[in-house]
């Protein structure tokens, strides 16, 4: 909770949204290979 006061809200969904990315992309070449 402490970095999540030094990180602007703008910065913590962008975060989230990259991961989010980055597991579908994960789950896709698992399903692929």
């Amino acid at each position: 909770s402490r970095i999540r006061k030094v990180i602007p809200p703008i910065a913590g969904i962008d975060v989230s949204v990259i991961a989010a990315l980055l597991i579908i992309e994960m789950i896709r070449s698992f399903i692929l290979y």
